[in-house]
């Protein structure tokens, strides 16, 4: 019977290690393909956000998809440390792991949990900081287009004067005729 109970811990111990290599290798890839998304992204981020009609650039929508993606791993990631958590105080409270295996694991999935929401807000703050260039490049046009139409302006002021001072040239040519007359 002891040799059983041996045995069965020893199974459900086997269990968990290969429940933790799967959880590890699927994080392991969840963080590859962040790397990858952050790499593509580092190409794009000397591209224009905008054009010059304000509209966003191709670049930059595929760096907002980009972090988009990110965000859905990260969250995604998240949950999956949460659920390890789960399980984790599930085996603790049943007795399956001593004080010392408890706060270990506990610690690597809080650990791992926590980097998960970093990169969660780091894709929400590159969504907001393309976003606020693409404010800023809007911003920009209208400045351009307002200096554009101030320098028009003082064109058509000039132009107005030149008008004006031709006008009057004409009326005083027309009145010394009148007087020659």
């Amino acid at each position: 019977i002891k040799e059983c109970e041996t045995n069965t811990i020893e199974w459900a111990e086997a269990l968990r290690e290969i429940e933790t290599h799967y959880f590890e290798q699927i994080t392991d890839e969840i963080s590859n393909l962040g790397e990858e998304l952050d790499f593509v992204n580092s190409l794009l981020e000397d591209e224009d956000v905008a054009d010059e009609n304000g509209n966003w650039s191709s670049a930059a929508l595929t760096r907002l998809g980009l972090y988009t993606q990110q965000m859905e791993m990260a969250a995604v990631e998240a949950q999956r440390y949460q659920d390890e958590i789960d399980k984790l105080n599930t085996q603790y409270a049943n007795g399956e792991l001593s004080e010392e295996q408890y706060q270990e694991k506990l610690s690597d999935l809080v650990s791992g949990q926590q980097d998960a929401i970093q990169s969660y807000e780091d894709a929400k703050d590159g969504i907001v900081e393309l976003n606020e260039a693409r404010i800023d490049a809007i911003k920009d046009g209208i400045d351009k287009e307002i200096e554009a139409y101030e320098d028009l302006i003082d064109l058509k002021k000039e132009e107005l004067d030149a008008e004006r001072d031709l006008y009057d040239f004409k009326k005083n040519v027309q009145k010394q005729t009148k007087d020659i007359a």
